[in-house]
């Protein structure tokens, strides 16, 4: 099963790398911005019987790193 060209190829590439890179971006601004430089802000807010910030470092970038498998459809398989 492959690409009927070369053009098809090169777009669903594109179309892949650019939904990678947001989904990477969003990873890291969960996991930096929130679990390392927001902690302060969220240990104010208890979730479950833990600190905001704490359950960001250990728990939210895990959850937010396998978030991803929505936008794994088979829409995304080759044309």
């Amino acid at each position: 099963m492959g690409f009927e060209n070369n053009d098809k190829a090169k777009g669903y590439w594109r179309e892949n790398l650019r939904l990678v890179l947001a989904l990477l971006a969003i990873w890291f601004v969960v996991s930096y911005g929130c679990g390392i430089l927001l902690v302060d802000v969220l240990n104010e807010i208890h979730f479950m019987g833990f600190k905001l910030g704490f359950w960001f470092a250990q728990q939210g970038s895990m959850y937010n790193g396998m978030d991803p498998s929505p936008f794994n459809r088979p829409r995304n398989g080759p044309r």
